[in-house]
C-alpha cells in the first residue's frame, strides 16, 4: 500500500509528499521499564491463623499458651506466638503472615529457648492457609496425634 509519488498529479500534494519524505524518521522512544512485580501477600490476618490453631488445639486436648497478635503483648519480648503443651511436652510456634521476618529479639531469644529443650517452629503464611497447615502438621507429628480432629 502507500502512494506512488509519480502518479500524484496535483503539484501541491507532490510538494507535501516531497517535504514529508525529506524529514528523517524519528527513532521510537524506548518503552518505560516494566514495574517490579510485587509479591502477592495473603489476605489472611495473623489473628485469624491464631484462632484456627487455638481451635485445633482445643479439639485435640493441647494447651495453647499464646498472646493475642492484635494487642500489645505482655509476654517477654522475643517469645514465640504459641507454647503448645500436652502430656509433659512443649513446642513453640511462631506465625508470620506475608513476608515478615523474625524480629531481632526473636532471633536472640529463640536459641535460648531451644537450649531449655523447647523446639520452636516458624510457620509462614505466604499463600492462603499455609501457616495453619504447617502448624497443624507440626502439632500432629510432635504430639503423635493418631486421630486429629
Amino acid at each position: 500500500m502507500g502512494i506512488d509519488p509519480d502518479k500524484v498529479a496535483n503539484p501541491r500534494f507532490r510538494q507535501l509528499l516531497a517535504q514529508a519524505e525529506a524529514k528523517p524518521v524519528p527513532e521510537p522512544e524506548p518503552a518505560p521499564p516494566a514495574p517490579k512485580a510485587k509479591r502477592a501477600r495473603p489476605q489472611t490476618k495473623e489473628s485469624d491463623v491464631h484462632d484456627l490453631i487455638v481451635a485445633f488445639c482445643d479439639r485435640n486436648e493441647i494447651w495453647p499458651e499464646h498472646s493475642n497478635p492484635s494487642e500489645p503483648t505482655t509476654n517477654r519480648p522475643g517469645s514465640p506466638d504459641f507454647f503448645c503443651m500436652k502430656a509433659g511436652r512443649v513446642v513453640g510456634l511462631e506465625i508470620k503472615v506475608g513476608y515478615n521476618n523474625l524480629s531481632g529479639s526473636q532471633r536472640r531469644t529463640f536459641p535460648q529457648i531451644n537450649r531449655c529443650g523447647v523446639d520452636i517452629y516458624l510457620c509462614c503464611e505466604k499463600t492462603e492457609g499455609q501457616a495453619y497447615i504447617e502448624a497443624r502438621t507440626i502439632l500432629i507429628k510432635f504430639f503423635n496425634l493418631t486421630n486429629p480432629v
